[in-house]
């Protein structure tokens, strides 16, 4: 058995500055104990299903960020700036 097989594929999440009672609201609606918060660009890909999101800054490309991306962030994340 492998974490697929356990894990929770409707999941909804929400933002660093969602309120207490949306979280709340959603949390009883979908009778949740628990939801991931994530950054904006996070949200993006998994509100509209998608594989990759361009992330601007002053107008101008600085990056993309995958799936892929999020799983590696999530498998290994970084303890700072230091490691980068």
């Amino acid at each position: 058995m492998v974490a697929r097989d356990i894990m929770s594929t409707d999941v909804i999440a929400v933002h660093l500055e969602d309120t207490v009672e949306r979280v709340t609201h959603l949390m009883m609606q979908h009778r949740y104990g628990v939801l991931p918060v994530v950054a904006e660009v996070t949200r993006k890909i998994l509100e509209y299903d998608i594989d990759s999101t361009p992330v601007v800054r002053a107008g101008k490309l600085v990056g993309i960020v995958s799936r892929s991306d999020l799983v590696e962030a999530i498998v290994h994340p970084r303890l700072g700036d230091e490691q980068r």
